[in-house]
């Protein structure tokens, strides 16, 4: 009997894939299209990538792979975004380069092959301290005990947080507008960093999580739709990752909540065959969105107004799709990797911005002197654009007066810019700290741990795709304040000890 019924729950799991199984399908698809791509005639003449280029990505794929081999014997969330990361915006980045060399970040300055390959050299290395640091920490169990029956009765009623949520996103989109312009900025300022419906969505997702079992299902459903509204409302704003971003984030939610979740096969291998799909959708939206975006004038501040320019824009889509120029562009915008090397390879052109003086004056003027400034430094994401002295000096009091453009540095990027190879074991400190934070036990309730882990992941993320040091600090600031505000304004828990 026993034999028999260990093999039924053998067969019961291995009818359900985790996320790292995902993650290797993917991985190994990636593979094969980097192997196809060796035979490619595209190859020749291509001016960012080279045959080399192709043998780095592959190595980059089995690195992925091996790090998913250590994962699946102790889950991490961090090592699992890392991977998804690489796979996705990587990887298969070089394939997706070969086949549309349209792109912005290499246009600033000269660009080789030379350039991707000593790029990819140093992401491999790079990627080898990060997993140290993530794996070198390893998960005590502490028992904490909560009276959980008691704790959950001491809680506001979450619907107050449902009412907040659509109090939140009828103001954002139908009252702000109509304030008048010196009140309307102090306001938006505050909206936007700690009453955002997207932020209020995120803690009561966090809460109905926590205490799932309990709940109606009435607050799950919520979560959906305010999921989907939020979806639209981007679209309707012209955002052009709006899939992507509502993707990653129910991506990063589950990975601090529950990195080993497993899901039926059937519905895998359903999400693997409608991939194609919404992957046009992607595309789609982002070439209306962008075509919405230089057609839109001073229109677009009313819903009915976005409505008849997404209208307009694929009216016009449909006369001229210039579908190729839009997929290399998309695929442009998530070229993480593009973004990363471009830095790598310009250090020396960068050297004025990533510096210890420039980074302490722009936190001293965009974080710690909120309202006026002492250096007139922007964000180092701002600053990026003035070195090739097209725009002039560098000035914050430009960006505020509207000439406002950011750059993508990616952490290899900006660590490599700041610090080249001393960088390395700055990173395995960061995954360190992260993971040791993540794994961090204390008479904490369900709730609190939920969000403290749903910010560290998130963090990870924001790293992974840097702005820049000031602008991750910035936002950590604020997010971690607005979270632990609206966290004890809406569900105050007070935990029982025995």
């Amino acid at each position: 009997m026993v034999i028999n019924s260990s093999s039924k729950l053998s067969n019961i799991s291995s009818k359900n894939i985790s996320i790292n199984g995902i993650l290797q399908i993917l991985n190994l698809i990636v593979i094969c299209l980097l192997f196809s791509a060796t035979i490619s005639d595209k190859l020749n003449d291509h001016p960012y990538i080279n045959g080399y280029s192709i043998l780095l990505a592959i190595i980059l794929c089995i690195q992925v792979f091996i790090f998913l081999l250590f994962e699946k014997k102790s889950s991490d969330p961090f090592i699992l975004l890392l991977a998804y990361l690489l796979i996705l915006f990587f990887s298969f980045r070089i394939y997706t380069l070969l086949l549309f060399p349209i792109q912005d970040a290499f246009q600033r300055y000269n660009f080789t092959p030379k350039n991707t390959n000593y790029a990819l050299i140093y992401i491999l290395i790079a990627n080898i301290f990060l997993f140290s640091g993530f794996i070198c920490k390893k998960e005590v169990i502490k028992k904490v005990t909560f009276d959980t029956e008691n704790q959950f009765y001491k809680v506001f009623n979450p619907l107050f947080g449902v009412i907040m949520f659509y109090v939140s996103l009828i103001f954002g989109n139908l009252i702000i507008n109509l304030l008048p312009v010196g009140i309307f900025e102090i306001v938006a300022f505050f909206y936007n960093n700690f009453f955002s419906p997207n932020l209020i969505l995120l803690i009561l997702s966090a809460y109905v999580i926590s205490y799932r079992h309990k709940l109606p299902v009435f607050y799950l459903n919520t979560v959906k739709i305010g999921a989907i509204i939020l979806l639209v409302m981007q679209t309707l704003s012209f955002s052009r990752s709006g899939l992507l971003t509502l993707f990653e984030t129910i991506l990063i939610f589950t990975l601090a909540i529950k990195p080993n979740i497993k899901f039926k096969r059937k519905y895998v291998v359903k999400g693997f065959v409608f991939l194609p799909l919404v992957i046009f959708v992607a595309f789609a939206l982002y070439s209306i969105s962008t075509v919405s975006r230089q057609i839109k004038g001073e229109k677009g501040s009313t819903i009915y107004e976005k409505i008849e320019l997404f209208k307009e824009s694929v009216d016009l889509l449909r006369d001229d799709p210039l579908t190729e120029f839009y997929i290399g562009q998309g695929l442009s915008r998530a070229g993480y990797f593009d973004y990363n090397s471009e830095i790598i390879a310009n250090k020396k052109k960068y050297s004025n911005i990533f510096s210890w003086e420039t980074y302490f004056k722009s936190i001293v003027d965009n974080i710690l002197t909120p309202g006026f400034n002492i250096f007139d430094q922007p964000k180092l994401a701002n600053s990026l654009k003035y070195t090739d002295g097209d725009f002039g000096k560098i000035s914050l009091q430009k960006e505020v007066a509207g000439d406002y453009g950011s750059d993508q540095f990616g952490l290899y990027g900006e660590m490599y810019a700041s610090f080249g190879f001393f960088s390395l074991p700055i990173l395995f400190l960061i995954a360190f700290y992260l993971k040791k934070l993540y794994i961090y036990k204390s008479n904490m309730s369900p709730f609190k741990n939920t969000i403290k882990n749903m910010l560290l992941v998130s963090f990870f993320y924001q790293f992974m795709n840097s702005f820049g040091l000031d602008w991750i600090l910035a936002s950590m600031l604020t997010t971690i304040t607005s979270f632990y505000m609206l966290s004890n304004f809406l569900f105050k828990l007070k935990l029982t000890t025995k």
